[in-house]
């Protein structure tokens, strides 16, 4: 959506990080590089390369050391 920036995605990052009655979060995202084949079929398309950016930003990277906060897979739950 268009709330999706490195500064709302830190501010959530802060959130959890004062959170002390969970141990988990999940933070829905959908992130791709997009496509012929994928612009076909979804109206999201750029707003995912949007989220693919600022996931692999350096300061979203950065604030998750800081905060130690560990990205797991659904998997590992």
């Amino acid at each position: 959506d268009e709330g999706a920036t490195a500064d709302y995605l830190i501010k959530i990052l802060d959130q959890i990080h004062a959170d002390k009655q969970h141990s988990s979060f999940e933070i829905m995202c959908h992130p791709a590089f997009s496509d012929v084949e994928l612009r076909n079929i979804s109206d999201y398309s750029d707003r995912r390369e949007v989220e693919l950016e600022i996931l692999q930003r350096n300061e979203i990277k950065e604030r998750l050391n800081e905060l130690e906060i560990k990205l797991i897979r659904f998997s590992d739950l």
